[in-house]
């Protein structure tokens, strides 16, 4: 069962320590202020090394959650160490036939003689070494400067010959020749117009009384002042056909 106090509302506030030690039940648990219980519990230890019950450096039983019926300190112990830095220290009371356990969320600083109570605080690791000054750069070698070539002796010329001409002077440049004109297209022959489209055959049948059965495109065709009277014209396509002055008669 889990159940939040805050720091003014606890019981042992109200009572003193000795009758506290009375109503509990007496010399129930351990002795108070023995060190049997201290450095029990890895990670943690007791505030001056002695039992009771925990207290905050104001002298208040801060801000704690309380558990009841856990049955061992090490249970109380995993409890606090799972919740990190939001537990700082733990209380475990083992009296007749009841156990409880306090989840302390305050810094707890010291402890009061209470039988049955013993109180531990989380054990902060020693802060680690400092690091060692860093070394100092090695000395760069000393690079001595380069040396220059020696330069030849300079031969003075033979006493009797006249000195040599100087270089006659470099040509100057000529412009860059012009690109050679495109070349003329092949010839090509001129295209042959596309052939004539072969006569309608439908056209040998314009005539009066014909018969379109067979023959039924007249699609474009020129059929001005054509006789076609009686002709059987049914589904036969007429698009585009110039029928001017042409006799349709009952066709």
């Amino acid at each position: 069962t889990l159940a939040r106090r805050s720091r003014l509302d606890y019981p042992r506030k109200s009572m003193s320590l000795h009758s506290k030690a009375s109503n509990i039940g007496g010399n129930i648990g351990p002795h108070v202020g023995s060190r049997s219980h201290a450095g029990h519990l890895a990670g943690y230890h007791m505030p001056n090394g002695r039992a009771g019950g925990c207290r905050t450096v104001d002298k208040r039983v801060g801000t704690f959650e309380e558990m009841k019926w856990l049955t061992t300190e090490a249970t109380c112990a995993s409890l606090c160490t799972a919740r990190e830095q939001l537990c700082t220290a733990f209380e475990f009371a083992s009296l007749t036939g009841y156990t409880r356990c306090e989840i302390h969320t305050e810094a707890i600083s010291y402890t009061v003689p209470v039988n049955g109570y013993r109180c531990y605080v989380k054990t902060q690791p020693p802060p680690p070494p400092p690091l060692p000054p860093p070394l100092p750069p090695p000395p760069f070698p000393a690079v001595p400067p380069p040396h220059a070539p020696p330069r030849p002796p300079r031969v003075p010329p033979p006493p009797n010959e006249p000195p040599s001409p100087p270089p006659p002077p470099p040509p100057p440049h000529a412009p860059p020749p012009s690109p050679p004109p495109p070349a003329p297209p092949p010839w090509q022959p001129w295209p042959k117009p596309p052939p004539s489209p072969p006569p309608n055959p439908c056209l040998a049948l314009v005539r009066p009384r014909s018969n379109f059965e067979r023959c039924r495109y007249l699609a474009h065709a020129k059929l001005d002042r054509s006789l076609l009277m009686f002709s059987n014209l049914n589904e036969v396509t007429l698009s585009s056909t110039s029928l001017v002055a042409a006799n349709l008669t009952e066709a």
